[in-house]
């Protein structure tokens, strides 16, 4: 009986450790975490707190500790080429690369002010925001910065811009039992800045806007808001949660995530109207998010905390029974036709290992339309040797055929299924 139990119990550990959605990257440090960025999936930058910055040129399966020459709180990064960026923090940090972190050198920002937020539309133009109405700007690279400030009390934590004319900043400031989010837009490059919300009783910390019109926002208290006209009108989002979100990111006009407080991420595949919670394996606070694709994202937070998906955070992968298999397997989904759930079982031998496709050592199960353009990554893992079942939802997908394919090894099979709505 005892032995029953423990293999259960073993069974049971496997599976918790397999349905990961994110999935931990060693950082190499301990220290806090605040902005991540990726230029593609191979190559990103983290900073932090006192002078952290590390970066990876292989998806953050490896993190190298960069000199920053800083002891100051970083709090975010911004790379605009594989070359040139930037990272900005307390007391008016500003510090810029043009060999991809190798040096960083220091930029005089005129201020004293925590810094908590910058971007660039190109090599020369860019913004970061502060505390206290701190808006500065720069046609020259960062080499000149320039005030735009506004005269308020609040903290300006997040900048975004969709060109060199358009962009809006969040942020409030908190007074005890007074508090106040706030946004502003500029439609000339930062020479005028108009409030869009003030007022609002929580503080707002991240925006994100995908074209002109379409943005959201979050904040303390679990907001969550919407505009579609590039924010004359915000309305909110229900989240279900009263937890502090920190960073939102929306990799197109139906699928976005937000972070936050006790280790939360949410998810959207339709444009904010549901948000679902996404596993993940901490309980620290995460500071931002970054995707590259659609499948492919990071998040930062306390204690050096680096989260990794590479399905988007929403696809289980569940390790079925304990049997070793002889041979590789692709089975048929079932059910097949589908709507919009199927489940892909497949089966990796022992004798399979390591595996080489694409040259590394990962699992890759792909889903495909029928012109052959890829939809999603369903796994891109390194597995053991087991019996496998992903679960695939097709709810943003059209009704047709689609395939599916694994590459293990020198295995390859494709296999055709049909989603009919």
């Amino acid at each position: 009986m005892k032995k029953i139990i423990f293999t259960l119990l073993i069974i049971h550990f496997s599976l918790i450790i397999a349905n990961a959605q994110w999935v931990s990257q060693n950082s190499g440090t301990t220290n806090d975490l605040f902005s991540i960025y990726f230029r593609d999936s191979q190559t990103g930058w983290s900073a932090g707190w006192s002078g952290s910055i590390i970066k990876t040129t292989n998806g953050g399966e490896n993190w190298i500790s960069q000199i920053s020459n800083s002891s100051n709180n970083l709090r975010s990064v911004y790379f605009v080429d594989n070359q040139a960026g930037w990272v900005v923090g307390s007391w008016g940090t500003i510090l810029k690369t043009t060999n991809s972190g190798i040096n960083w050198s220091s930029q005089i920002s005129g201020i004293t002010d925590y810094l908590f937020s910058e971007y660039f539309v190109n090599s020369q133009t860019g913004w970061t925001v502060g505390s206290y109405g701190t808006i500065l700007k720069t046609t020259t690279g960062g080499s000149n910065w320039f005030s735009q400030s506004l005269n308020l009390y609040d903290f300006f934590y997040t900048v975004y811009f969709i060109d060199a004319q358009i962009g809006w900043t969040v942020g409030g400031y908190d007074h005890g039992t007074t508090k106040n989010g706030s946004v502003y837009k500029t439609t000339n490059g930062g020479i005028n800045w108009v409030p869009q919300i003030n007022g609002l009783n929580n503080i707002l910390f991240s925006i994100y806007f995908i074209n002109s019109q379409s943005g959201w926002v979050v904040g303390n208290g679990g907001n969550i808001l919407i505009t579609t006209n590039g924010g004359t009108n915000w309305n909110f989002q229900v989240s279900g949660t009263y937890q502090n979100f920190y960073s939102v990111y929306f990799s197109n006009a139906q699928v976005g995530w937000t972070v936050g407080y006790n280790g939360i991420v949410l998810k959207t595949n339709n444009g904010g109207g549901n948000w679902n919670t996404q596993t993940t394996i901490t309980n620290n606070t995460l500071w931002n998010i970054n995707f590259i694709s659609l499948n492919n994202g990071w998040i930062v937070g306390d204690g050096g905390t680096i989260l990794r998906t590479t399905n988007g955070g929403n696809v289980f992968i569940g390790k079925t029974n304990s049997d070793i298999p002889n041979k590789y397997f692709l089975s048929q989904n079932y059910p097949n036709p589908f709507n919009p759930v199927t489940k892909i079982r497949f089966e990796i031998p022992s004798n399979g290992f390591p595996t080489k496709t694409f040259g590394n050592d990962r699992v890759v199960l792909i889903v495909y339309d029928l012109l052959g353009k890829e939809i999603t990554t369903l796994v891109n893992e390194k597995l053991q040797p087991g019996t496998y079942e992903v679960t695939f939802d097709g709810s943003n997908l059209p009704s047709g055929i689609y395939f599916y394919q694994l590459r293990a090894g020198d295995f390859i099979e494709t296999k055709k299924l049909i989603l009919l709505k």
